[in-house]
């Protein structure tokens, strides 16, 4: 009965098990991680940007007859881009009809160079940086 016992106690050691299982999934967990935070950043700035597009066309049909509707837009979108992108913001603006922009449309384009938090998209994307573009047309009434 005693050596059933001690060949029980001897087989059940698992010295060094946990540390082996971090191991293995450690790496997998952490890239997971990068790759959702990276994944969640370019989102934010891809909403940003859609957003600083919009609010630029929108602030363009407004402001269609004045003189200098184009800066106006311009300033309008650098004004709501948040200051992480302000630098990089490169902004194209539109009429289709230039002699009247009252009866045509607005195009406000709106690229910003994004760097990425983490290695891993830049890995997957080769590239620390990433090019992200948003455009919107609105019809001036």
């Amino acid at each position: 009965m005693i050596l059933f016992k001690r060949l029980f106690r001897v087989s059940k050691k698992e010295n060094g098990q946990a540390i082996a299982e971090l191991a293995i999934i450690l790496p997998v967990l952490l890239i997971l991680l990068c790759g959702i935070i990276d994944i969640s950043w370019v989102s934010y700035n891809k909403l940003t940007l859609s957003y600083c597009s919009r609010e630029g066309a929108r602030y363009g049909i407004v402001h269609a007859q004045d003189a200098n509707a184009v800066q106006q837009v311009v300033d309008r979108v650098l004004q709501v881009a948040p200051g992480s992108m302000r630098d990089t913001v490169t902004v194209t603006v539109t009429y289709s009809n230039v002699m009247s922009p009252s009866l045509g449309d607005i195009s406000v384009r709106v690229s910003a160079v994004v760097e990425n938090l983490t290695p891993v998209m830049g890995s997957i994307f080769s590239g620390d940086v990433l090019q992200l573009s948003s455009e919107c047309v609105m019809k001036v009434e």
